[in-house]
């Protein structure tokens, strides 16, 4: 017997060998993978893998070896015993340190990856003393007892437990996420830190060898991997301090932090940056952490390194400095309530300090846990915390990789690696996100090279903004990460997660933020010279520039703003220099490009320093700028309304005839940006004049002149509410502003980007803007545009349709219109703003009836430039639309009135122009939604009768049907954009619908009977519904679109459904019938939401003696005579057979029990024919494939009073830790009932026994 187990292991191990030896032939590669996949899947292959690994000479298949017994002892976890899963663990770890010295480290990789899942698959099934006995195993291996070898081993073995038992790179076992946490937990408060002083412990030992030379070449190899080992155990996911109840349990506390105690003036702890991390293990880490010694250490430790010691010639990108750095980087990033709270022990006994080598590490140690490493000299009088020192002497090591700045960046262009360097930006970030400016500025004003650490950032700063400026080769980007990560640093520093706070910053930082703004601007201005003629590429590589561009204006905009007195007047000074410039270039004389390039570089950069983006909400001038004092009696001198003022003296420019033809479509771009961005936040702002803790009335009834104090002098805020607010200069700016708005659109007809920039707020397109007209048409002084002259001339040149606008393209019309109308809001009265729509569209109105009038239109309708111009003209209809208001739906209403008829005479006419036809179906849905909620009875009818025409119409000539064949070869959601006139039919539905919900109209004589919107609704949809076809309806756009309105008319008024012709309910129960099988979740839950609406008001109508579905709920003879079941018994069989026997979300176990209750209220004859021996269903219908095999176990009904619960399927599973199906709900109905719905798997060892309602494992 043994002899034949032994050949038939020998066979399986050929046969694996083969398999892996065909991976690399391409003709053999599928059959190879076929035989390791049967391999994989053979039951109880533990012992061929054992044997494989011992005996295969071949490395692929030992690893194959490893990953089969892997997956097979999780998967028949539960079959093992006790002992076989504990000698299966020690079976792992033993052939690794027996094999420490073998090569091919990916299988000895493999098998420790191997041992970490055994290991926390039965983390919580052993006990502390089989857990104490294994690890003391690897303890002995990692302290170095069986050599550097088994050492080296040992240390991986941790690493491979540390990520195992990480959420974020754990193993899939098919358990709930709770086991995953729990273990994590586990590991984290018994084990994780005894890791570290494990790892720590071989780094000391193993680098003391090798710094005395008694050691072996492995020596160095197995302290990188401690000090890996410790930097990963630093980036865990800590979770607070961990306690164990006394019932054994993990309780996770809140992980506190005393950062903001320091003397050093934090007050919060501030947002890490995008390139630092905040590291808070708990208090419990502090001796293992934080003592001077084991930090001294590391710092110690990487200065032996660079000095040449350890690492070779490549020592600065060896694995052994770049674990090194890792850590230290880690160590700066500490944070929370490791630091105890108060002041700093005395770190040393005296006022001297220690130097000692790694050598005399242990020994020293233990005389003095106290001892301070790196030559940092602590003055213990002066209050500094714990995380003050921590930090000061992490810096004090660190400074070496960053200064002198300029010699550094020397060396790195001259062929010198960058790696140590960008490390020490990432470790200056990390130390900047947990400190106030102040206090990150002293970090170094007790070392050797006294200077403060915000004077060595700006110089880092400035040194990598100067080479990133030099930098001629592309494939360097270096300082692109530096300047990112430095760029970070001053955010951190600057930019507080409590906006409402001001962080005080220190002077020289003001000065050294000046210095870095200065350095960027010189830089990027004659970067955009120099681009002038380079040739742009709209590409994807382009846009991702753009966004990083901006990412850094941003950020450098924070640091202008730190030094406002110096940054602003700049920006100002070098635009109202080259304004004085464009005039030369006309003519042809001088070639305006480069000008043109700075210019637009310095708009954005002032954008970005005045004002923010605001996103959604009031942005509000920047508290830097708003307290800053102009210095004179002058406000014109404070520097944000210079720098304002340079920028409209730019753009009044382009007024002028003889200077516009130098202008480009590019710079007016930066225009429309800059305006978009500083209307909003400077120009007569609805809070003028008023400060930051003033009330409402304490500047009322104040002119201009008499904001200014008692001294004379004006502050930061007064000055810009002088310059720009309504009773300053405003007005004078806001009437430039629309004349630079009218140029733009008239004078570059052929630049749609530009047009949309001045006129889009947001449209179909996706694009989105912050144009000028449309600000001037939502802000506050929306009474100010109809006035001016500048916006006379352009309404009247819109309304009658001047060539200058009309050549504009269609959706920017439709922009035009919704502005212009938008600004009809601030006339002074309603008649007034009823007048102003009427004169603005009555021309537009006449043109569309006069062409529907023509004897000839149905021939001249088809020419090109009529198509086009009947496009126009919807576009602005729809614009005005759009832009209706309570004040204007009165003559919105009227205009769309006026053109009810030739629109219907242009859906006729242009029934082959999909085009004209979308764009009139658009204007209609826009129109309908904007008037709807206003409307009186009598106005109502009108606009029904219209919709119901309108679709009839519509539905008469065949529009937008489409068959199925063509369906069928629609292979992108892109392609379905040929179907939205139905969506838009839908929309147009929702939208009527909406009236009985949403409506404020007063009809106070009540002659006229409000329309029947249900009715005309339903009618609306049996027009439609014959247009779609099945295929149609996988689209999702237009599915979910008709199964929203489907579902709210059951939902509002199920009993209209009842009235409805056979044909017509039939449509609908068809729907719902494929809804119930749809793939989208979304879709099913619609369905089933309607079901249960329909049902239930059956069930009730029933009990009320009434008829409810009437004869739709009877059953009734099939076409071949035998008896049809009703329409609710076959939607209880629909929703059991989807229950009990489909795969489906957690999401619909609510929807479908909600559905389930009324039907088997109205169908409980059927529904108990379930214990009369299952006649329900046929057993045979209950089988699916055979690897899914299911079978019916139990459905118990009873009547309880107040509560309706449905249990979703739960089944049986040879693993422990499946739970019960949580997917319950509760439904108040009356008479209500629990139902029960379990399903079991019989036998053992089927495949995919998969519940589909329970939770997923991960």
């Amino acid at each position: 017997m043994l002899g034949s187990d032994m050949e038939r292991l020998m066979v399986t191990m050929q046969a694996v060998e083969q398999a892996c030896s065909g991976l690399q032939e391409p003709n053999n590669r599928a059959a190879a993978e076929a035989t390791l996949l049967a391999f994989r899947r053979s039951s109880h292959p533990v012992q061929a893998c054992q044997y494989i690994l011992e005996h295969s000479h071949l490395a692929t298949a030992r690893f194959q070896a490893a990953a089969t017994m892997q997956e097979a002892a999780v998967r028949e976890w539960t079959l093992l015993s006790a002992e076989d899963k504990n000698s299966l663990r020690t079976y792992c770890l033993h052939y690794v340190m027996a094999r420490a010295e073998a090569g091919e480290p990916f299988v000895q990789s493999k098998v420790l990856a191997v041992a970490a899942v055994l290991l926390k698959r039965g983390w919580l099934d052993s006990v502390a003393t089989e857990k104490e006995s294994f690890f003391n195993e690897v303890r002995v291996a990692v302290l170095g007892t069986h050599g550097p070898a088994a050492q080296r081993s040992g240390i991986a073995l941790l690493e491979s437990l540390v990520s195992e038992f990480s959420p974020s790179t754990a193993s899939a076992m098919g358990l709930p996420a709770e086991f995953h946490e729990h273990c994590r937990a586990s590991l984290e408060l018994d084990y994780l830190q005894q890791f570290y002083s494990w790892a720590q412990d071989a780094a000391v030992s193993s680098a003391e060898r090798a710094f005395q030379g008694v050691g072996t070449p492995l020596d160095v190899n197995v302290c990188s991997a401690a000090l890996h080992l410790m930097s990963q155990i630093l980036n865990w996911e800590f979770q607070g301090t961990l306690v164990r109840g006394p019932n054994g349990s993990i309780v996770v506390g809140k992980n506190r932090s005393n950062a903001f105690t320091s003397s050093m003036g934090r007050e919060s702890i501030k947002r890490p940056g995008e390139h630092a991390s905040v590291v808070q293990p708990g208090p419990a880490w502090h001796d293992t952490l934080l003592p001077p010694n084991r930090v001294g250490w590391v710092l110690e430790l990487y200065a032996r390194i660079r000095q040449g010691g350890l690492g070779g010639s490549g020592w600065i990108d060896s694995p052994f400095a770049v674990n090194a750095r890792q850590l230290i980087v880690q160590l700066c990033s500490l944070s929370g309530s490791i630091f105890p709270v108060g002041k700093a022990r005395n770190e040393c006994s005296d006022s001297t300090f220690v130097l000692i080598s790694p050598r005399e590490l242990i020994r020293v140690s233990a005389v003095s846990d106290n001892a301070l490493f790196g030559e940092v000299i602590v003055d213990t009088q002066n209050g500094n915390t714990t995380q003050d020192l921590h930090l000061q002497r992490l810096m004090s090591g660190i400074s070496p990789w960053l200064d002198p700045p300029e010699h550094i960046v020397r060396a790195i262009k001259s062929g010198t690696s960058e790696s140590e360097f960008l490390d020490g930006c990432r470790a200056l970030v990390a130390v900047a996100s947990l400190t106030s400016p102040s206090a990150f500025d002293q970090l170094l004003r007790g070392g050797p090279r006294p200077v403060g650490t915000l004077n060595l950032l700006a110089s880092l700063t400035c040194e990598i903004i100067k080479a990133s400026g030099a930098q001629n080769n592309e494939e360097e980007t270096w300082t692109g990460e530096a300047l990112d990560i430095l760029l970070d640093s001053w955010t951190v520093l600057l930019q507080p997660v409590d906006l409402s706070k001001r962080i005080p910053f220190p002077p020289n930082g003001i000065d050294a933020a000046a210095a870095v703004f200065h350095a960027y601007v010189e830089t990027h201005v004659k970067a955009a010279a120099a681009s002038a003629h380079e040739e742009g590429d709209d590409t994807e590589q382009l846009r991702a520039a753009i966004a990083a561009r901006d990412e850094h204006l941003s950020a450098i905009a924070l640091v202008a703003r730190a030094a406002p007195s110096a940054t602003v007047p700049l920006l100002a000074m070098l635009i109202s220099e080259r304004c004085t410039w464009l005039p030369q270039c006309t003519g042809g004389r001088v070639d305006p490009t480069s000008v043109l390039e700075e210019l637009h570089w310095l708009l954005l950069m002032s954008g970005h320093v005045l004002a923010d983006s605001g996103d959604g909400e009031t942005p509000l001038v920047p508290e830097s700028l708003s307290a800053l004092s102009p210095g004179t009696a002058d406000p014109v001198n404070h520097p944000a309304v210079l720098l304002s003022q340079a920028s409209i003296d730019l753009a009044r420019q382009s007024l002028e005839t003889s200077i516009r033809e130098v202008f480009s479509p590019r710079l007016m771009e930066a225009v429309v940006w800059f305006f978009g961005r500083w209307v909003d936040t400077y120009l007569m702002p609805a809070d003028a004049g008023r400060g930051p803790n003033s009330t409402p009335s304490s500047n009322e009834g104040e002119l201009p002149g008499q904001i200014a104090s008692n001294t004379g002098q004006f502050d930061g805020r007064n000055s810009l509410v002088v310059a720009f607010g309504e009773e300053g200069g405003g007005k004078a700016v806001l009437e430039t502003l629309v004349r630079v708005a009218v140029t733009a659109l008239t004078a570059w007809p052929g630049e749609r980007t530009l047009q949309k920039k001045y006129l889009c707020a947001s449209g179909d397109d996706g694009i989105q803007c912050e144009g000028s007209l449309v600000v001037f048409g939502l802000r506050s002084f929306v009474e100010l545009p109809p006035k001016m002259e500048a916006w006379q001339e352009l309404a009247h040149a819109f309304a009658y349709q001047q060539p200058t606008l009309s050549a504009l393209a269609a959706p920017i019309q439709r922009a035009l219109s919704e502005a212009l109308c938008k600004s009809a809001a601030g006339m002074s009265s309603g008649d007034a703003t009823n007048q102003y729509v009427k004169d603005l569209l009555g021309p537009i109105t006449g043109s569309i009836t006069g062409l529907s009038k023509r004897e000839d239109f149905q021939t001249f309708a088809q020419q090109p430039d009529v198509i086009l111009q009947v496009s126009c003209l919807m576009e602005r209809l729809r614009g005005a639309a759009r832009a209706t208001l309570p004040r204007s739906q009165k003559a919105i209403f009227e205009v769309g009135a006026a053109v009810m008829e030739p629109l219907l005479i242009l859906l006729q006419t242009y029934k082959h122009q999909s085009s004209v036809v979308y764009l009139l179906l658009k204007y209609v849905v826009d129109w309908v939604d904007g008037q709807v909620a206003f409307l009186e009875a009598k106005e109502t009818a009108i606009l029904f009768h219209f919709c119901v025409r309108l679709l009839e119409i519509y539905s008469a000539h065949n529009i937008g049907k489409v068959s199925v064949s063509k369906s069928m070869n629609l292979i992108s959601e892109s392609q379905t954009e040929k179907y939205k006139d139905l969506r838009v039919l839908l929309q147009l539905l929702t939208n009527l619908s909406s009236k009985d919900l949403i409506d404020f109209a007063c009809d106070l004589n009540g002659e006229v009977e409000n329309p029947d919107v249900a009715q005309v609704v339903y009618l609306g949809l049996h027009i439609i519904t014959p247009l779609m076809s099945v295929d149609l309806l996988k689209y999702p756009k237009l599915c979910r679109q008709y199964f929203t309105l489907l579902a709210h008319m059951l939902e509002v008024y199920p009993e209209k459904v009842a009235k409805l012709s056979t044909e017509g309910f039939g449509r609908i129960v068809g729907t719902l019938d494929f809804g119930l099988r749809h793939q989208d979740v979304e879709v099913v839950n619609m369905s089933l939401t309607a079901l249960n609406a329909v049902a239930f008001y059956h069930y009730h109508a029933v009990c009320r003696g009434q008829e409810g579905l009437g004869a739709h709920a009877l059953s009734t003879p099939g076409p071949d005579g035998a008896p049809k079941e009703g329409v609710l018994a076959h939607f209880l069989r629909s929703v059991m057979q989807f229950l009990l026997f489909e795969d489906y979300s957690n999401e619909l176990v609510e929807p479908a029990a909600d559905a389930l209750l009324p039907l088997i209220l109205c169908n409980t004859g059927l529904y108990q024919l379930v214990d009369a021996g299952g006649k329900l269903y046929p057993w045979g219908s209950m089988r699916r494939q055979s690897t899914t095999r299911r079978s019916y176990s139990e459905v118990v009904t009873r009547v309880e009073h107040g509560h309706a619960t449905v249990i979703g399927v739960g089944a049986s599973d040879p693993f422990p830790f499946n739970e019960e199906v949580n997917g319950c709900t509760t439904v108040c109905r009356d008479p209500p009932i629990v139902v029960k719905l379990a399903s079991i798997y019989p036998g053992q060892g089927e495949e995919n026994r998969s519940s589909p309602v329970r939770n997923k494992p991960q």
